[in-house]
C-alpha cells in the first residue's frame, strides 16, 4: 500500500530534526525516517528508555542540545511523524521510496525529500584489524552513550582529528584506562591557524579541553604516530605503533609496542552517499569534506529536483554544522511546497548563512590539518583481509587491478568484494586508495562504486510484500 507525505525526512540526527523543525515551522507535513530505536543519531545519540537519567548535565552538552531539538518537535507533532526503526533501501522514479518498517515494507511517496544520513567512521584495514578488542572510535562512543558500557579496560586510540579528542575524553570521563592516544597528523600548523579558530571559541576551548584531561590522566598524546599492527592469541592483547611522515608512511625502526585490551580507531570519517548515489544525484570529490559528497546548490538541493541533502551526508563538517544545513534544506524544501515564499525564505536563511560561514571556515582549518592521507593504504600486508565480509585479501586486490580492473565494479565483479553484508561500505574506500596508489592516481580519480536496490539486506519476504 501506498503513503503518501509532503516531506519525507531520511536519519533522524542533527540535520534531520532541524530540518523537520523548520518545514514544520512553515506549516509543511512530514515524516522523519530513521533505522534506530530512537532519534537523535551518532551526535544526539538517548540511551533506552529504560534508562533513568538523574542528572542531564553530567551526560554531557551533546545530550543536553539533542534533547532540546526534541522537545522542540513535540511543539509540531501534529505535522511530524516519527518513523524509527524504519530503514530506507530502495528508491524508485519520481521520489518513491521503499522503506522496512518494523519488518514490513512501507512505500512511500514524497513530494520532496531531506537525506540526511550522515556518515559513518573510515575503516583502516592492518594487521591484526579483525581481532576482537579492535573497535572504531564511533562504536567505542556509541556504547559508552546508549548503554554506558566501556568495551574494554585498557585502551589505545589511534586516528586523526577532534573526534578521537572528545572519545578519549568520553573514556576517560567513563573510568578506562588509555595507554596513548596515537594522533597520525602534526598539531605545528595549527598556532599559524589561531586567528581562524579563534571565531569559534566554544569549539577551541573544547579541543584545549580534551588535551587537558589527557594531560590530567598522564596519557601521552603522541603526535605523527600511526597504528602499524594488532597482535594477540583469540583477542587483541598488543599494538604496536610507529612515527610517520606528512603522507602518513610508517618510518622504518620507530616501532613502540603497548599492552592493550582495545583498540579504538577514528581516522575521520566518510559522508554516507548510499542513497543520494541510488537517487542519481551527482557526486564530486572532496578530500576536505570526506571523499566523494553529493553536488548540491546553496539552498542543499542536489541535481535531482526536489531532494535536499544536508549534515555529514554531504560532507563532514560536524553536528552545528549539520543543524544549520538541516534548517536550510527545511526552509527551501517548504519553499518548493509554496509554503514560503521565496523573499521569505531568504530573509529566513541570512542569519543561518552567517553562522554557517563561520563554521565552515573553522571546519575548513580542521580538515587541513587532519585529512586522511594516503599512506593509510601502506599499512595492509598481502594476507590482510580488506573484504572482511567475502574474506578478500589486499593480494587478491591487487591482482584484480594488475589484471585490467580499474574500477570497484569491476574489481567487485573479479573478487566479490564489496558483494556481502555491508555492501561494500567498509571495504570500498580502502579499495578506492589500494587502487589509487597502486595506479599512481590522485584521489579521486576513480570513481565510487554504483549503488542499486536494496542498499542495506533487507529479507527476501520484504520484495514480494
Amino acid at each position: 500500500m501506498m503513503q503518501s507525505t509532503e516531506l519525507a525526512i531520511i536519519g533522524g540526527g542533527p540535520a534531520g530534526l532541524s530540518a523537520a523543525a523548520e518545514a514544520a515551522r512553515a506549516g509543511v507535513s512530514s515524516i522523519v525516517i530513521d533505522e534506530n530505536t530512537l532519534l537523535g543519531g551518532q551526535i544526539f545519540r538517548q540511551p533506552p528508555v529504560e534508562f533513568s537519567v538523574t542528572n542531564c548535565k553530567r551526560m554531557g552538552k551533546q545530550y543536553v542540545d539533542g534533547r532540546r531539538l526534541m522537545e522542540e518537535l513535540t511543539e509540531f507533532e501534529e505535522r511530524i511523524s516519527i518513523w524509527t526503526r524504519s530503514l530506507v533501501w530502495g528508491y524508485f522514479d519520481d521520489r518513491e521510496l521503499a522503506v522496512m518498517r518494523n519488518g514490513h515494507l512501507e512505500l512511500l511517496k514524497a513530494d520532496q525529500i531531506v537525506i540526511a544520513t550522515g556518515a559513518y567512521d573510515r575503516p583502516i584495514p592492518f594487521p591484526g584489524w579483525t581481532l576482537p578488542g579492535v573497535f572504531t572510535a564511533g562504536c567505542a562512543q556509541a556504547m559508552l552513550k546508549s548503554q554506558a558500557v566501556l568495551t574494554g579496560t585498557r585502551f589505545l586510540l589511534a586516528g586523526s582529528g577532534p573526534l578521537q579528542l572528545a572519545v578519549a575524553h568520553q573514556l576517560l570521563e567513563g573510568g578506562a584506562k588509555l595507554v596513548a592516544v596515537v594522533e597520525a597528523a602534526s598539531m605545528i600548523g595549527l598556532t599559524g591557524r589561531l586567528p581562524t579558530l579563534l571565531k569559534q571559541p566554544d569549539l577551541l576551548w573544547d579541543g584545549f579541553r580534551y588535551l587537558a584531561t589527557l594531560k590530567l590522566h598522564r596519557v601521552p598524546f603522541m603526535q605523527s604516530h600511526i597504528i602499524l599492527r594488532a597482535s594477540g592469541s583469540e583477542e587483541v592483547e598488543e599494538a604496536v605503533i610507529a612515527a610517520a611522515d606528512e603522507n602518513w608512511e610508517p618510518i622504518p625502526d620507530t616501532e613502540q609496542t603497548f599492552d592493550v585490551d582495545a583498540i579504538c580507531l577514528g581516522y575521520g570519517l566518510i559522508p554516507n552517499t548510499d542513497l543520494t548515489r541510488l537517487c542519481g544525484c551527482a557526486h564530486d570529490y572532496d578530500l576536505k569534506l570526506g571523499g566523494w559528497v553529493p553536488r548540491r546548490d546553496e539552498h542543499m538541493e542536489t541535481t535531482v529536483p526536489g531532494i535536499f541533502v544536508a549534515g555529514d551526508a554531504c560532507g563532514i563538517g560536524g553536528a552545528r554544522v549539520a543543524l544549520e544545513q538541516g534548517k536550510l534544506a527545511g526552509i527551501y524544501a517548504a519553499c518548493n511546497l509554496s509554503h514560503l515564499d521565496k523573499g521569505t525564505a531568504d530573509k529566513l536563511v541570512r542569519p543561518i548563512r552567517r553562522k554557517l560561514n563561520k563554521l565552515q571556515s573553522f571546519q575548513s582549518v580542521i580538515a587541513d590539518l587532519f585529512s586522511v592521507r594516503l599512506g593509510l593504504h601502506s599499512l595492509p600486508e598481502r594476507d590482510t583481509l580488506i573484504c572482511r565480509c567475502e574474506e578478500i585479501c589486499l593480494d587478491d586486490i591487487r591482482k584484480a587491478i594488475a589484471s585490467g580492473a580499474l574500477h570497484p565494479d569491476d574489481i567487485k565483479r573479479r573478487t566479490r568484494a564489496g558483494m556481502g553484508y555491508c555492501q561494500g561500505r567498509i571495504c570500498g574506500p580502502t579499495i578506492l586508495g589500494i587502487a589509487e596508489r597502486q595506479l599512481s592516481l590522485r584521489p579521486g580519480d576513480i570513481g565510487p562504486g554504483r549503488a542499486r536496490s536494496p542498499i542495506r539486506p533487507v529479507p527476501m519476504s520484504i520484495l514480494f510484500e
